[in-house]
């Protein structure tokens, strides 16, 4: 299979309104006690903390019932506890603050496995995980896992969150593995700091970016020995790995449904990597005027994919997509090769999951990335076909095949 084969970007559009929203209107802020003050040590990542809510057992199956997911009711064994955090993590060798969520079986104090759960894409700033809501329809279904027994983190990313003023670094291999390896260090402080104890057990979940995101964070985290971390299982749905076979094969389309995925991966990369290029480099007119303030954090990627235009020759200079096409645009070439992860070994477990009715992220872009890897000697990487649903619809069950397997570990 070539690379050339690898279906269209592969995005996921932000799934919302599910399960385990909550109003914030008791809201309180926990500080990080005085050093003198602390129980055993000195959190080193761990900043600060903000209790959410708790949800009974009994108003979880309320709310899975109400959102038609019955199929996970059996999965309901704890009420849960949601907190919003603050750690630090570096970004372009600066620290800066991240923050994401934390949610927790409450009744459980010691032998609690660690989950990182990784969200798709959004665009808008209200749609962090830390910042969901019931009023405003925000979550990421994440929340669901804690209810099962795992204390989850569920990472904002940088660009969002406490971190919102920096320019979401999309599809950054270094940033989005950091800030995701960070958001554990500093939820392992934080589940000291309650003296709720965690075994070495270490799972990994993410759909579309966060898919990506996952195997980002898992390649990360066996690349570096200082860690010192084995990760239990890692199961990505729906990504896509091969950034420059992804947007080689959308050049030969010439469409694309989702132009504020294409738009955000090149203008991230512009301000990320610093090259300060004009977006007329890029752009089209009327386009390159509207490309910055399209992605200032207040719309999300239905409101920016209606403000362009889905034709590839209408969205980028031709001279541009030339460029990409025969070699010349060096640099951002190099960018999504340095920044794709489908050439490499994994250790742990890992599964796949891709739908073949995925019109988002086609089915070829996970069978090229499980092929490499199977090829180069990877042992523990299976794939799994969702036979129903499209990008969105595969969700779910993503999910439910995820939470089956990650049980069979414990």
């Amino acid at each position: 299979m070539k690379r050339k084969d690898i279906n269209r970007f592969y995005w996921l559009l932000p799934t919302v309104g599910l399960l385990f929203l909550i109003a914030l209107s008791t809201c309180r802020t926990e500080k990080i006690p005085a050093p003198d003050k602390l129980p055993v040590f000195t959190p080193e990542v761990l900043m600060d903390t903000v209790h959410l809510e708790k949800l009974s057992k009994e108003e979880i199956k309320i709310l899975i019932k109400k959102s038609g997911l019955d199929q996970f009711l059996d999965f309901v064994h704890h009420p849960i506890t949601i907190y919003k955090i603050t750690y630090k993590t570096t970004f372009k060798n600066e620290e800066i603050l991240a923050s994401g969520s934390i949610c927790l079986p409450v009744d459980l104090k010691q032998n609690v496995p660690l989950l990182s759960a990784q969200h798709g894409t959004i665009a808008d700033h209200q749609s962090a995980p830390s910042n969901f809501s019931l009023e405003n329809e925000k979550a990421t279904l994440m929340e669901f896992f804690a209810s099962g027994g795992y204390a989850t983190f569920i990472p904002d990313y940088i660009g969002y969150g406490s971190s919102k003023e920096v320019l979401h670094p999309y599809y950054h291999y270094e940033s989005q593995s950091q800030v995701v390896i960070d958001m554990i260090k500093a939820g392992k402080e934080f589940l000291q700091l309650k003296n709720i104890e965690f075994n070495d057990q270490l799972f990994l979940f993410g759909y579309s970016e966060g898919g990506y995101t996952t195997l980002a964070t898992l390649k990360a985290i066996e690349s570096d020995p200082n860690l010192n971390w084995i990760v239990t299982a890692s199961s990505s749905g729906a990504g896509g790995y091969d950034i420059s076979g992804v947007m080689e094969h959308t050049m030969e389309q010439g469409f694309y449904k989702y132009p504020s995925l294409l738009a955000f991966v090149i203008h991230a990369y512009n301000i990320t990597y610093e090259w300060n290029r004009p977006m007329t480099d890029f752009f089209q007119e009327p386009y390159a005027l509207k490309i910055e303030n399209l992605f200032n954090g207040l719309q999300n990627t239905s409101e920016i994919n209606k403000k362009l235009p889905k034709y590839l020759d209408q969205l980028f200079q031709i001279e541009f997509l030339l460029g990409l096409e025969n070699g010349t645009e060096d640099e951002v070439l190099e960018a999504m090769n340095d920044n794709s992860v489908h050439f490499w070994i994994p250790k742990s477990p890992v599964r796949l999951y891709h739908s073949p009715y995925d019109e988002t992220i086609p089915l070829d872009n996970t069978l090229y990335t499980h092929q490499v890897m199977k090829e180069l000697g990877a042992t523990n990487v299976s794939f799994h076909l969702i036979e129903n649903g499209d990008h969105t619809g595969a969700v779910m069950p993503t999910v439910e095949n995820t939470i089956k397997w990650f049980e069979s570990f414990r």
